[in-house]
């Protein structure tokens, strides 16, 4: 039996400091071509030199590093990109994401089907698949009930448990408001033997839902990680240590899991489910080099087991996967320069990444402290090293990330927004809201994200003037950008008011202040108005920020759904989701934002327009310098067939990964 090894990494430096999941917010500073790609087909040679005749090993061991331990693999407490990716290997959702359509697309994958929805958008009928059944598990003691059918009702009761006050689910926010009578059957009991008027069992095979109001992101809702299947009978023999014990109805049960190992066994009566390349948004541009295209027609599992085990070291996991030891990795940034091609001095004039390539007008960035000694160096994001090439894939894509800088709209100093809807408009600003707004938008002119992304992540990541993450749409938003370079940006301010820049003190943090004021001092701001101001920790920053109001915060978004409206809500002035009763961090209160929110987020799909009219008003009031999201790289040996995802297609990956025959590592 031949092994192969696979390294995961969170791709996030340690000392990012992020706020509770529920919030998902981090605050810093402040293969080939087929024929017929869905009847199988036999994988050719690819550009990467890969040798696989189309033939995949039966028996074969597919072994992870991970770089931190996962404390257990219960759906209530899912979060991280580790515990996502294995969720999505051993539970079912009703839907999930293509593997490889970006932008992402919902598929059914516990449901029968799409669901029936109602004409008003409230109403949703879902059948069932009639060949779901539970793991067999060793550990539960009701033997009748092994290996039982996935029923309705065990739906009803996954969905249930976030909103026990028991149990303190942290998504319980994410579904907050959106199925009828959900939130008041937590309020009066949470009896789960009273279900309630939104969450109606028709048969054994068919789920009713009702909505509060139509929702454009509720079958996305349904494909999150929170949103698996769960075996009741499980749940409430083990309790507390369910997610030590996790049954679900997934192609790999739980064998093992400790603070050093997780194992994971393919399940052998699993039901056939065969890959289909076109649904999985498969593109011989794209894709032809993952060798995916010897899957198709496929059913998993297609690996005997997964084996994981914990490395904290991130150069350790990348000699590992020199050496041979493992066979695929997502880099960290830190590690890129090991891994990627550089850029010829010569060339980085033209590099053909997104990242503008012009010498830095704002300073020598390059002089400044940084978390890399390799940070100056600009790559090639999509392109190996020599020594790297022959031997391995990799891919590109954005992360679901998104950094900016919110200017706070409650500061004397930069709020508030002319016509917007606050009292702070007429009462307690340094100057009129109109000379605010003015200030604020110098401010974000000023800021060059170009500079962001060479400085910090060596141009690998993408750079966007809107709100709306590149994970999520190409959607950018007509924000100038006219100031950058300019050493005159604030000629017309008489008199520029002090910016106090709270942060939880760390290297990293201190770095990016260091790369904003150079910004701001190249647009010819004040050197002795700009302040850096450390705290000890992120309770102390928060309770700091929201006590001095201070005037803005770098903050970074880790998307929750791959909509729109996951970060346009984020400027709502009354977001549940963000603070009980009020705004996010920019103090944003606009009624016309507000109505075209309600309008977008209550809609069945997607509304480019309203998206744009929305973009226009957050650039009309100069409310945020955006801005930024990193990039996801993945490497890995050429005869692994699969396309890893650490985000949102994290659960699919495992579940179309396979070796293939020639698999060379013993």
């Amino acid at each position: 039996m031949s092994t192969l090894r696979v390294s995961h990494h969170l791709c996030f430096d340690q000392t990012t400091l992020w706020l509770p999941h529920w919030f998902s917010l981090c605050l810093l500073l402040s293969v080939a071509a087929c024929s017929d790609p869905d009847d199988g087909g036999k994988l050719v040679q690819s550009s990467a030199g890969t040798a696989a005749d189309g033939v995949i090993q039966v028996e074969s061991t597919l072994r992870l590093a991970l770089n931190q331990a996962i404390p257990g693999l219960d759906p209530l407490r899912a979060g991280s990109h580790e515990s996502n990716q294995l969720i999505g290997a051993v539970y079912d959702r009703l839907y999930r994401y293509a593997l490889l359509a970006r932008p992402h697309q919902i598929l059914p994958q516990a449901a029968a089907d799409m669901p029936v929805i109602s004409a008003e958008g409230r109403h949703y009928r879902i059948a069932l698949r009639p060949d779901l059944r539970f793991h067999h598990s060793p550990d539960l003691t009701v033997t009748a009930q092994q290996g039982r059918s996935v029923q309705a009702g065990d739906v009803v009761y996954s969905l249930l448990r976030h909103f026990d006050p028991a149990l303190q689910s942290p998504w319980r926010w994410l579904w907050a408001g959106r199925i009828q009578g959900l939130d008041a059957w937590g309020r009066n009991g949470a009896d789960y033997a009273q279900a309630p008027e939104g969450l109606q069992v028709a048969d054994d095979g068919t789920l009713h839902i009702t909505l509060t109001t139509p929702q454009a992101d509720f079958l996305h809702l349904l494909a999150h990680p929170s949103a698996a299947i769960v075996m009741r009978e499980a749940v409430q023999q083990h309790g507390q240590a369910y997610a030590l014990h996790a049954v679900g109805s997934g192609p790999y049960r739980l064998h093992e899991l400790s603070l050093s190992r997780i194992t994971l066994l393919a399940v052998d009566d699993f039901r056939s489910q065969p890959m289909r390349l076109s649904s999985e948004g498969f593109q011989d541009l794209h894709h032809a080099d993952s060798g995916l295209a010897v899957l198709a027609g496929r059913s998993g599992p297609l690996l005997q087991r997964i084996e994981i085990e914990i490395e904290r070291s991130a150069q350790q996991r990348l000699q590992w996967l020199r050496d041979g030891h493992i066979d695929a990795l997502l880099l960290p940034p830190e590690q890129y320069p090991q891994v990627l091609a550089r850029v010829a001095q010569h060339d980085s004039q033209n590099s053909d990444h997104n990242s503008d390539q012009k010498n830095d007008q704002n300073g020598d960035l390059n002089n400044s402290s940084s978390d890399s000694a390799d940070s100056n160096v600009l790559l090639h994001p999509d392109r190996l090293a020599a020594d790297w090439i022959g031997d391995w894939r990799m891919h590109r894509q954005p992360a679901a990330e998104w950094l900016r800088i919110d200017f706070n709209l409650h500061s004397t100093t930069l709020g508030n927004s002319a016509g917007a809807d606050d009292e702070l408009a007429e009462t307690g600003l340094s100057q009129s809201p109109e000379k605010q707004t003015a200030l604020r938008c110098a401010l974000r002119d000023s800021i060059d994200w170009d500079s962001f992304n060479r400085r910090f992540h060596h141009g690998s990541g993408y750079v966007s003037n809107g709100v709306i993450a590149p994970v999520i749409t190409a959607h950018a938003g007509a924000v100038p950008s006219s100031s950058i370079g300019r050493s005159d940006a604030f000629a017309d301010f008489a008199v520029l008011p002090d910016l106090v820049f709270a942060h939880v003190d760390s290297r990293r943090n201190r770095a990016y202040f260091d790369w904003f004021q150079q910004q701001l001092l190249a647009s010819g701001y004040a050197a002795d108005k700009l302040r850096s101001l450390p705290h000890e920790n992120l309770g102390a920053l928060l309770q700091s920020y929201r006590e001095q109001q201070w005037p803005l915060l770098f903050s970074a978004w880790s998307l929750d759904l791959p909509t729109a409206t996951n970060t346009l809500q984020l400027y709502a002035g009354n977001n549940a989701h963000i603070r009980s009763g009020g705004p996010g961090l920019a103090n944003y209160r606009n009624a016309e934002y507000d109505q075209l929110l309600r309008q977008l987020s209550s809609q069945t799909g997607d509304d480019p327009a309203l998206e744009q009219r929305m973009l226009a008003l957050l650039a009309r009031d100069c409310v945020v310098s955006s801005g930024f999201s990193p990039a996801r790289i993945h490497v890995w040996r050429k005869d692994l067939l699969a396309w890893p995802d650490a985000d949102f297609a994290a659960g699919e990956w495992l579940r179309f990964a396979a070796l293939a025959e020639n698999q060379h590592n013993e």
